[in-house]
């Protein structure tokens, strides 16, 4: 299932102008450390801005957005209500802060602030994607679809929001719809694993099996220890009535992770239905 986006798509729209000289450059500085995924040493430089000028609202933002790609969401969220108290208009924060609310796992909390920059920015396709994601992974189906499609009116060519509606129409039964999101989202990036992965669950609804298990090989092919992809290929392969191949495929699985429950539990329908009782 997906996540919510982070902060790698917008943060070259930082305000680049506001502050002192001194700031400007600093903020420069966090800005491609930050593009270039050096979180820890972007850290550093937004420590010295808000130093300087405590109520940075921007550095205060992307400090938290670091925060949260270095898996301190405790910290980011304390960084992002901070960003959202030093510019109660900035739709920027009140999204961040959604998003690690959400990893936080604070579901209430993440949509309330989703929906708050969504007040003051109500056509932000990221937004959008990010709170449809926590409403589907709150089975909230029908309020997760209205949002996925809100944003794809925005952004025809979003592809999360294709293949995350085509996860919905899976959901709600509403297959020939799944499948023509998920070729939309693999036509759009055609090197899209998880496009590839989400048609082949919607395929293998469409008891169309032959083409769901090349949806999944696609999707491995991209992303070889994809662990979804494999566990799908392997229950599509025992649907096709090759068991021996669904185990070969849940040994590859259970090199990953060798506690995967998903992938105990196929390899061993898989070994049943070839009479092979061996352990696992």
């Amino acid at each position: 299932m997906s996540r919510p986006g982070g902060s790698q798509g917008k943060i070259s729209q930082i305000n680049k102008s506001a502050g002192p000289g001194d700031i400007n450059h600093l903020m420069r500085q966090a800005i491609s450390l930050h593009q270039d995924q050096q979180f820890n040493d972007a850290i550093a430089v937004y420590r010295k801005i808000l130093m300087m000028s405590p109520g940075n609202a921007d550095a205060l933002t992307y400090f938290g957005c670091a925060l949260l790609e270095i898996g301190r969401a405790s910290e980011a969220i304390d960084r992002l209500h901070e960003a959202v108290a030093a510019d109660a208009s900035s739709a920027d924060a009140r999204s961040y802060l959604g998003n690690a609310l959400q990893v936080a796992g604070d579901s209430e909390g993440a949509e309330v602030a989703y929906r708050a920059a969504l007040d003051i920015e109500p056509l932000e396709c990221r937004t959008l994607n990010n709170l449809g994601v926590l409403l589907l992974k709150n089975n909230r189906l029908d309020e997760a679809a209205e949002f996925f499609r809100r944003g794809l009116a925005v952004d025809p060519n979003h592809v999360q929001a294709h293949n995350n509606i085509c996860q919905v129409y899976t959901k709600l039964g509403k297959i020939d719809r799944a499948i023509e999101a998920g070729r939309q989202a693999i036509e759009i990036a055609p090197r899209y694993a998880d496009g590839h992965n989400s048609l082949g669950t919607a395929l293998v609804r469409a008891d169309r099996i032959d083409d769901a298990i090349m949806s999944f090989r696609e999707a491995l092919a991209i992303q070889p220890q994809f662990l979804d992809a494999l566990t799908n290929l392997a229950l599509a392969l025992i649907n096709a009535g090759d068991s021996r191949e669904a185990v070969e495929v849940t040994d590859v699985c259970l090199e990953v992770d060798p506690g995967n429950i998903e992938a105990l539990a196929t390899r061993s329908v898989a070994l049943n239905e070839i009479g092979d009782k061996g352990s696992f």
